[in-house]
């Protein structure tokens, strides 16, 4: 059964919307950008922010509620990779401006008329997600500069992250939807009746680690680059987020415990300073070390010595 809520913006302007229990915050966000006629970035209900895979009826919304909308900011957004010799630019208006190496502005779609919301990039590809909460990419297929394969999956899509040379979409159902490069992530078909309850995707070069709602985590990708976590598997449990190095994985456990998998030069080897990981609060990455903050304020560093040697700290 429908009712009618208000969307509204800071400047006061209002949309009134009718909507089902059952549409998602993306469906409600592009609803309201069409009758606003303003490029929405998030939505606000009660204080909090609204996640775009939440339901009308979740949040508790009822005939008269009012929602609140923040609208994206003017100005140009770039996009790209550090390995990429090209660059995407988002508009205000939606529309992407692209420069750079034609190999990854191959297969490009029309730009003015995306009603782009989020650009994303691979090494040599890029990606964007649309007012529809649909996916467009272009430029290197080898990159995942071609979603044709999986172009009817790709819809109510809220987030996209990148590796080298493949994409993985989340959709508001919390399902994945991958492509690009096999040997960057590009296929998930091995573990995709995992991937389910999605929160957030972390990615190596060329792998991709999913953590779920219920705290575990489902890894895929180039197996030396942290795409096999069958050694640790039984311990991705409560984790709370995760990290990555260029080739490596760390999960933060809710118990302040650290699970590393992956290369075992760039950060996936712990084992060496494993029983001074615990009360860990937080954790940092570089390109081929972690360095882990704990709660007395101490740091415990491992991986690739030229990144993880602290000696030189005072």
């Amino acid at each position: 059964m429908s009712f009618t809520i208000s969307v509204c913006l800071l400047s006061g302007h209002l949309a009134d919307l009718e909507v089902s229990p059952a549409q998602s915050v993306l469906e409600l966000m592009i609803q309201a950008s069409k009758t606003l006629g303003r490029p929405l970035k998030s939505l606000a209900y009660q204080g909090r922010r609204l996640l775009r895979g939440e339901s009308v009826k979740e949040l508790g919304l009822e005939d008269g509620s009012v929602v609140n909308a923040l609208v994206r900011q003017p100005g140009s957004v770039l996009c790209g990779h550090r390995k990429c010799g090209a660059f995407a630019c988002l508009k205000i208006d939606g529309a992407v401006a692209t420069w750079g190496h034609p190999d990854c502005l191959d297969n490009h779609p029309q730009h003015e008329n995306l009603n782009a919301q989020q650009l994303y990039a691979s090494s040599s590809a890029f990606a964007a997600i649309t007012d529809q909460g649909e996916v467009v990419a272009w430029g290197d297929p080898a990159g995942g500069g071609d979603c044709q394969d999986v172009a009817d999956q790709l819809r109510f899509v809220q987030n996209v992250y990148a590796s080298q040379g493949a994409f993985a979409a989340v959709r508001t159902d919390g399902t994945v939807v991958c492509w690009g490069s096999s040997r960057c992530g590009g296929d998930a078909s091995s573990v995709q009746a995992m991937l389910t309850n999605i929160q957030v995707i972390v990615s190596t070069h060329r792998a991709f680690a999913a953590l779920r709602s219920d705290g575990t985590v489902v890894t895929w990708g180039h197996s030396q680059c942290g795409g096999d976590s069958n050694a640790v598997q039984n311990h991705l449990t409560h984790v709370q987020e995760v990290y990555a190095t260029e080739t490596a994985f760390a999960a933060l456990r809710t118990t302040g415990e650290v699970v590393t998998w992956g290369d075992e030069h760039c950060g996936g080897d712990a084992r060496a300073v494993q029983e001074k990981l615990h009360n860990v609060s937080e954790i940092f990455a570089s390109n081929k070390a972690f360095a882990a903050l704990k709660k007395d304020g101490t740091v415990v560093t491992w991986g690739k010595a030229l990144g993880a040697n602290k000696s030189m700290l005072k």
